[in-house]
């Protein structure tokens, strides 16, 4: 039994039709897209544009998101579709879509419905294998009330479930896609594992038609979901957000404190294979760093970086990244000043790193790691720049094929 990943590039189509990208070196059964507006890896560029979508094969959803820089009235929207993947320019302008066609044996076949302007750098991260049984992607608009909330529909017992969403609001409910959103940035992406003890997620935000920037951003350690809006210049949670249990056709969230407005959410549910939710700080000194055990082999992993802590502040920070080997790696990031005069708003991709945290205004990338390798039962990141004086969160969905061994806390998990 195998789980297999693939962390690779591509760029852009500035034509519209189909485009097969191969490579891979198996057919996949889910497809993780994400960019910047970018044409190349490496530095920071003005304006904030983040691109985060996926697919089962069958069903795909996508969100972006943008900042503009050097704005004396700030201007941030948001946008998500029925697509793998949607992006607006450096302009705030909708730049390009594109559907999946097809899995194919050694990769995957895309559909530019609207051509790319620039050559921009995308990232994907491919799963599949054996292992990995069943994945399903679907759309949900959270519950408007504190309490539990049934999502169903699955057809099958998740094992692991990665979130996004951009349609936060605090006004109204959020419109169905393909909508694009004016009066704010936002965008926000969670981890869970079932039989893992830990979940989180990361959330940004960004005032529109603000004379001083109003940005915020939350690293939820504990929460796959948490919303951020604003009323009156004071950015806060709009309801946080568990995996309360794991069901056969789906799952259960709790949601907690908050005002709840109803802001549609996608998701990808996996079944097979074994994964866990990882929740830990950049280290003060450069040098390797050895995760904590997960029990098994990782082929691969996700990460997610934001801010400072578990709770709404100020500045915009994201990060997202995948690793499929040691040095098969790269993330996408994100920043912009709150109490600006005028709006900071910068971006960044990079194709050898797996994490960052970056630093708003005059934008910085604090810290930086790659994966050095992936253990017997672990992994282990070698951090090449670190800030000496904070240790900074960040969390990582590390995954693999399901254990030949048994594990009695992993096997009760499971059935619970």
């Amino acid at each position: 039994m195998a789980l297999l990943t693939k962390k690779g590039t591509f760029v852009a189509e500035t034509g519209t039709g189909n485009k097969a990208y191969t490579g891979v070196g198996f057919q996949p059964k889910a497809l993780l897209l994400f960019c910047t507006a970018q044409t190349a890896f490496g530095s920071f560029s003005a304006h904030q544009v983040l691109a985060i979508g996926f697919s089962d094969g069958t069903t795909e959803y996508s969100c972006t998101t943008f900042s503009l820089d050097a704005a004396a009235t700030s201007d941030a929207h948001r946008r998500h579709a029925s697509k793998i993947l949607t992006c607006f320019d450096t302009a705030g302008v909708l730049n390009f879509e594109a559907s999946l066609v097809s899995f194919d044996a050694d990769g995957f076949t895309l559909n530019y419905t609207d051509a790319a302007s620039s050559a921009w750098q995308i990232h994907y991260f491919a799963i599949g294998g054996d292992s990995l049984t069943n994945a399903k992607v679907a759309l949900f608009q959270n519950a408007t009330v504190i309490g539990y909330q049934a999502i169903t529909g699955t057809g099958f017992f998740p094992d692991c479930l990665l979130f996004i969403g951009a349609m936060n609001s605090n006004q109204s409910p959020s419109p169905a896609p393909p909508s694009t959103a004016t009066n704010a940035g936002f965008l926000q992406m969670g981890f869970a594992a079932r039989g893992a003890p830990s979940q989180g997620g990361v959330t940004t935000f960004t005032e529109d038609a603000a004379a001083t920037s109003d940005t915020a951003n939350s690293t939820a350690a504990s929460y796959a979901l948490q919303g951020i809006y604003n009323k009156s210049g004071s950015p806060a949670g709009e309801g946080q957000a568990y995996v309360a249990s794991w069901d056969v056709d789906g799952f259960t969230l709790h949601w907690s404190a908050g005002t709840l407005v109803a802001s549609y959410i996608g998701y990808l549910a996996l079944k097979g294979g074994d994964y866990e939710v990882l929740l830990d700080f950049s280290p003060l000194a450069t040098g390797t760093q050895a995760l904590d055990s997960v029990g098994f082999q990782p082929t691969g992993c996700l990460m997610l970086a934001g801010g400072v802590g578990n709770a709404v502040e100020a500045d915009g920070r994201f990060c997202l990244g995948a690793a499929s080997a040691a040095g098969i790696e790269g993330f996408i990031a994100g920043c912009d000043n709150d109490a600006a005069a005028d709006m900071q708003a910068d971006m960044l991709t990079k194709n050898d790193k797996v994490i960052g945290h970056v630093n708003p205004g005059t934008p910085t990338l604090l810290t930086a790691a790659d994966v050095a390798s992936f253990d017997a039962d672990s992994l282990t990141l070698n951090w090449t720049t670190v800030d000496a004086s904070y240790a900074w969160p960040f969390m990582a969905l590390v995954m693999g094929p399901p254990p030949t061994t048994t594990d009695r806390r992993r096997m009760l998990a499971q059935v619970i």
